[in-house]
């Protein structure tokens, strides 16, 4: 999928503003990097998140047939 210049800026500019990647200039360039504590702490949280919906997802799975099994 095609992705615009501006749609581009606006991704990397909430990245630096969240301290995902730092910016620096170089010339007319601008180069970014990114950050592997932030990248680590990101990665951590998510494995929480799926952890947390992961299970309650099992938990719905083994009461959907019991409620299933009541309705008439």
């Amino acid at each position: 999928a095609d992705i615009s210049a501006p749609a581009i800026s606006r991704h990397l500019k909430i990245l630096k503003e969240a301290g995902v990647i730092t910016q620096r200039k170089s010339g007319t360039s601008r180069l970014y990097s990114v950050n592997p504590k932030a990248i680590r702490e990101l990665s951590a949280w998510t494995k929480d998140m799926r952890k947390f919906w992961e299970t309650g997802l099992d938990r719905l799975d083994a009461l959907l047939p019991k409620i299933q099994k009541d309705l008439p």
